[in-house]
């Protein structure tokens, strides 16, 4: 009986390292990313995650946003177009909590516009709808926007990148219009238009294609009399992605681009009428979960260098009727 406990022991440790052994694999294969730092400076990744060409190379595993990794020791990094990578401080504020942009524009020398982003994100989010909605920045302008963090790109220009990540921000109902004649504006919105990305159809308020007012109908009836207390109303629900891209130009960091990508999570809709004497209000919910990117926004580093001082600024907004929403 002990030989053949002692034999069964064996089999398990045996089959437990070998599982050991390619689960690792597997991590190593699908998640974990091998870099290693020039001699010029740059972070680049190690083809095969082959760990025995440096012994200072450095393990990078996914963050939670797209494009950016961080190390077992906190660091966080940021991928660039190029395929190069490139150190950011991370931080992360509550949209809810407006006194938390006092401590990061404390800590750090940001960015005029960055700030102008964080201060109109927290300002048209709904925090009654979502609490924990965050904007993470990651920068890497380091302590002081004149240091940084750089890459260089194929042509020798020295270039780095400041992100804002807005994750599940809702905004407060935006009117669209009210009084007598809202119902009409109603009766012809059956989508918002997509601005500032090309060829692409607008995104849908009722799944079936519907109006507005044609589901309000649907719902309660057709009003009869008009009051100046009538309105239709929208609301998104979204997530946002800001890059902005600089380059050195004589010691200085200069902005070549801004760039966008913007996730529409949820469409929301809120109409009141009378009908038959009785005040109704029919509101919508629509999960769309649609992105949207600007035309630079995949590889900004492109075209930075050739706009510094004229950055290109390249935005997404929204159209309900004459109503435009800048997420």
């Amino acid at each position: 009986m002990k030989r053949f406990i002692s034999l069964l022991l064996c089999l398990v440790l045996v089959f437990g390292f070998a599982l050991s052994e390619n689960s690792v694999t597997a991590i190593n294969n699908t998640e974990v990313i091998i870099i290693e730092k020039t001699n010029d400076g740059d972070y680049i990744e190690i083809p095969g995650n082959n760990t025995k060409s440096n012994s200072g190379v450095i393990k990078l595993l996914p963050a939670e946003h797209d494009g950016f990794f961080y190390s077992d020791n906190g660091q966080y990094y940021g991928k660039s177009g190029n395929n190069k990578y490139y150190q950011v401080d991370r931080e992360v504020i509550l949209l809810s909590k407006p006194t938390s942009l006092e401590s990061i524009t404390y800590k750090y020398d940001l960015n005029p516009e960055i700030i102008a982003t964080l201060k109109e994100a927290i300002s048209c989010h709904d925090p009654q709808m979502a609490p924990n909605a965050t904007a993470t920045l990651y920068l890497s302008g380091g302590n002081s926007k004149d240091t940084g963090y750089p890459y260089a790109d194929e042509n020798g220009n020295i270039l780095r990148d400041d992100t804002v990540v807005l994750t599940n921000a809702y905004t407060t109902y935006q009117i669209i219009k009210m009084g007598t004649t809202a119902h009409n504006v109603s009766a012809s919105l059956y989508s918002i238009v997509v601005q500032g990305v090309s060829n692409l159809p607008g995104v849908g308020f009722i799944a079936s294609g519907i109006s507005l007012f044609t589901d309000f109908v649907n719902t309660w009836g057709t009003p009869t009399v008009w009051y100046s207390g009538d309105y239709v109303q929208v609301r998104y629900n979204f997530d946002k992605t800001s890059k902005w891209t600089y380059v050195k130009t004589f010691g200085q960091w200069v902005l070549g681009a801004h760039t966008n990508q913007v996730k529409i999570k949820k469409l929301d809709s809120a109409q009141y009428y009378t009908v038959n004497g009785t005040g109704r209000l029919r509101q919508t919910t629509r999960t769309i979960n649609t992105t949207h990117s600007t035309p630079n926004f995949e590889h900004p580093e492109y075209v930075a260098p050739y706009y510094v001082y004229q950055p290109i600024s390249e935005t997404i907004s929204y159209k309900a009727d004459t109503h435009i929403f800048y997420p």
